[in-house]
């Protein structure tokens, strides 16, 4: 179904942001880990065909840093 964000979708779909279409979650696997951090905050190892799986943006290479406490 139509969506805007990922709160729009279902547990394991999340928003397509070029189609604004719920599409489900697809799991990415990686031998060497190229962590990306994407606009949601979340790292994802596999680079950016993990993050563009679960509908996020790059924001920057490299792994999330951590908020300060």
């Amino acid at each position: 179904h139509e969506c805007e964000s990922n709160s729009d979708c279902g547990r394991d779909e999340y928003c397509d942001r070029d189609e604004f279409f719920c599409a489900p979650i697809c799991v990415v696997s990686c031998l060497v880990p190229d962590p990306v951090c994407g606009d949601d905050d979340v790292t994802y190892w596999c680079g950016e065909v993990d993050a563009e799986c679960h509908g996020a943006l790059i924001a920057y290479d490299g792994p999330c840093e951590e908020p300060a406490p």
